[in-house]
C-alpha cells in the first residue's frame, strides 16, 4: 500500500476550493470498506464515502474519499483523493 496524506475535512476542502468543482452536493455512500494496518499486525477498517470532483484546469475527475471508524464512529472522519489510494 503506498501512503496517503490524510485531511481534515476543512483541510481538504481549503486545499480543493480554488482548484475543483464538486460535482455533487453530499458525500455518497455506497457500503465500501477499506482496511488500514495499525503498525501491530491489526487492521482498523473504515467506511467509505465519495464526493465526485472535477478540476478547474483540465477537467480530470476525481473523488475526496471520507473514511469513517467502523469500530468508534465518534472518532473524527479523515479525508483524501481517491486518486492517492491504491
Amino acid at each position: 500500500m503506498k501512503n496517503f496524506k490524510m485531511r481534515t475535512e476543512q483541510e481538504i476542502m481549503l486545499e480543493l476550493a480554488l482548484i475543483a468543482v464538486k460535482e455533487e452536493k453530499n458525500f455518497i455512500i455506497d457500503g465500501s470498506q477499506y482496511a488500514l494496518p495499525n503498525g501491530r499486525g491489526q487492521n482498523f477498517v473504515y467506511n467509505l464515502s465519495f464526493l465526485d470532483i472535477r478540476f478547474i484546469e483540465n477537467g480530470r475527475r476525481d473523488s475526496v474519499v471520507k473514511f469513517t471508524s467502523t469500530l468508534s464512529p465518534s472518532i473524527p472522519e479523515f479525508y483524501c483523493l481517491l486518486s492517492e489510494l491504491d
